[in-house]
C-alpha cells in the first residue's frame, strides 16, 4: 500500500503510520498499515472511495471494545478510527430524539443528556473532560436518556453499540437498539453519503433500510450520524438480589416475576463464580450458588410497591438471603456485571465470551445444560430471563488450553440448537477461532445476506471476512 497517496491526500496529521500505534489497533493479531482518522464524513467517504480505486481493505474502528468479535478477517489494510467523529449535532427534548456522531462515546453522550440537576435519580459515571458542541433543541433542564447499557459504556461508541447490536440487561423493558433508531447517515462501500429515516417514529413508507445497518457490524457501511428515540429518566431506580442454593429456587423465582403483573427492567440468573465476579467488596451477599438480580425503574411510588413485591416473591421461593442494594451499591453491581472482563484483559489474561440466543421458555434449560457441560470449568454463567440469552465467560492465563475451550463452545451451541437457537463467540483470541467457528453454521436466510453484501461491497473493502459466513 502507498502511504504517500494516504499523505498527499489527507496530511500527514490525520495518517498515523508508527508501529506503536499501529500494534495497538490490530485486528486479531493482524497490524494494520496506517490508521486514519477523519474530522468529517466527508473525508471518510473520500477514503473510502480511494480505497475502493486501490483496493484497500478498511476496517471501521469506535471504542475497539467489539474488535474480539467475528472471523479473522481475510486482509486488513487500514483502519479507520471514528474518534474525532464526536459531535453532539442535536437534543430535542420536546420531541424525545438525540442526533450524535457515531464516534461519541456513550458514557459521555448519557453525561449531556442527564443533566447534573438528575444524576441523584440515574447515576452516570463518564470521564467526559470537554464539553462536545452541539444544538439543544429545548430547555437547558433536560431529563433524558438513551435506554442502552452495553457493557464497556464509557468507552464504546454509538456507532460501535449500533453496528454491533450490543444490548445489556436493560434490554428486558427498553428493547433493541434497532427499536431505538430512527435514522442514520452513513457512508456505502463506494464512498457515497446516503441518509435515511428521520427524528419521528413514521418516518419511513416500505422497508426501513436503515434498520440493516444495525448489526450489521460494519461490512455494510461506516454509520456517520445517528437519531435516536430517548425516554424521560425515571423518578426512581432500584435493585433486589435474592439467592437461592439451587438453580431450580433461582428460575422458579424469575419465571414468578414473569408472570406476574411487575414490569422489571432486568432480570438476571447468575451461578457462583458469575456473582462472584459482579459483587463489590461491600456487597455482603453471598450468592449461595445461584443469584437473582432484579432492576426496577420508574415513579417512586411504583418502585417502592415492586420492590416489596419481590421481596414476597423471593420469600415464597425459599430465598436464602434478600437485599435491596443502594443507588451506589446498585450502579457499582450493575457496572461489574457488564464490565467485569475490563480488568482481566487489562492484565494481559485471556477472555472468551459464548453469547447463547435461543426460545425464551427454554431458559432454565440451557443453564441447567451449560452448567453440566462446564462443570470442570470456571465457567462465569448468566441468564437474561424473559429475553432468551445466555452468556458464559471463561478467564484464563495466556498459555490456557484453547482445544478444552473449544469442546465446551461445541458443546454449549449443541445444547443451544437443540432449544432452538444459535451460540456465537463474542470474545475469543485467533487461534480459537480457528478452532471453533465464532457464528456457527449459517442459517436459511444466510443467502439473502450473501447476496446484500455481494451487491453493496462487491470489491469487500469493509471489514472483508469478518461476518458471518465469511462474509
Amino acid at each position: 500500500m502507498d502511504i504517500k497517496l494516504l499523505h498527499d491526500a489527507f496530511g500527514p496529521q490525520m495518517v498515523v503510520t508508527d508501529s506503536a500505534s499501529l500494534t495497538s489497533f490490530s485486528v486479531d493479531g493482524i497490524v494494520p498499515e496506517a490508521v486514519i482518522y477523519p474530522t468529517d464524513l466527508g473525508q471518510a467517504a473520500k477514503l473510502i472511495k480511494m480505497a475502493n480505486t486501490e483496493k484497500w481493505a478498511v476496517i471501521p474502528w469506535g471504542g475497539g471494545t467489539k474488535m474480539a468479535m467475528g472471523n479473522v478477517p481475510r486482509r486488513v489494510n487500514l483502519v479507520l478510527s471514528t474518534s474525532r467523529l464526536d459531535k453532539v449535532i442535536d437534543i430535542d427534548v420536546a420531541n424525545l430524539t438525540v442526533t450524535a456522531q457515531s464516534g461519541v462515546r456513550l458514557g459521555d453522550l448519557q453525561d449531556l443528556l442527564v443533566g447534573t440537576e438528575n444524576r441523584c435519580f440515574f447515576p452516570v459515571e463518564s470521564d467526559l473532560t470537554k464539553q462536545a458542541d452541539y444544538m439543544c433543541s429545548g430547555r437547558d433542564y433536560k431529563g433524558v436518556f438513551l435506554p442502552l447499557d452495553p457493557p464497556f459504556s464509557n468507552r464504546a461508541t454509538l456507532g460501535g453499540v449500533i453496528a454491533s447490536n450490543s444490548t445489556g440487561p436493560k434490554r428486558l423493558r427498553y428493547g433493541l437498539p434497532r427499536d431505538l433508531v430512527l435514522g442514520v447517515r452513513y457512508i456505502a462501500p463506494t464512498g457515497e453519503i446516503i441518509g435515511m429515516g428521520g427524528k419521528t417514529v413514521k418516518n419511513v413508507s416500505g422497508y426501513d433500510v436503515s434498520k440493516i445497518m444495525v448489526g450489521s457490524l460494519g461490512t455494510l457501511g461506516i454509520l456517520g450520524d445517528i437519531t435516536c428515540r430517548l425516554l424521560p429518566l425515571p423518578e426512581q431506580i432500584a435493585t433486589v438480589l435474592a439467592s437461592f442454593a439451587t438453580l431450580a429456587g433461582a428460575t422458579a423465582f424469575a419465571d414468578r416475576v414473569l408472570s406476574s403483573k411487575l414490569l422489571p427492567t432486568s432480570l438476571e440468573i447468575l451461578n457462583g463464580p458469575g456473582y462472584n465476579l459482579a459483587a463489590s467488596e461491600d456487597l455482603n451477599v453471598s450468592s449461595g450458588g445461584w443469584c437473582v438480580a432484579v432492576g426496577v425503574e420508574g415513579f417512586r411510588e411504583e418502585v417502592k410497591r415492586e420492590v416489596a413485591d419481590l421481596k414476597d416473591m423471593a420469600r415464597k421461593e425459599s430465598a436464602l438471603e434478600l437485599a435491596e442494594l443502594d443507588r451506589d451499591t446498585a450502579t457499582a453491581f450493575w457496572k461489574n456485571l457488564s464490565n467485569f472482563t475490563l480488568k482481566a484483559e487489562e492484565l494481559g489474561k485471556i477472555v472468551v465470551r459464548f453469547k447463547g440466543s435461543f426460545l425464551i421458555s427454554r431458559y432454565a434449560e440451557i443453564m441447567e445444560t451449560w452448567t453440566a457441560a462446564s462443570d470442570n470449568t470456571n465457567c462465569a454463567l448468566t441468564a437474561s430471563a424473559g429475553l432468551g440469552l445466555a452468556y458464559a465467560y471463561i478467564i484464563g492465563e495466556p498459555d490456557i488450553d484453547l482445544e478444552n475451550i473449544a469442546k465446551l463452545g461445541a458443546a454449549f451451541r449443541a445444547a443451544t440448537e437443540q432449544c432452538g437457537g444459535s451460540m456465537v463467540a463474542e470474545c475469543a483470541p485467533p487461534a480459537l477461532k480457528q478452532m471453533l467457528d465464532p457464528w456457527g453454521s449459517p442459517r436459511g436466510d444466510f443467502v439473502l445476506m450473501r447476496r446484500v453484501k455481494e451487491n453493496v461491497d462487491p470489491l469487500g473493502v469493509l471489514n472483508p471476512g469478518r461476518f458471518l459466513g465469511g462474509l
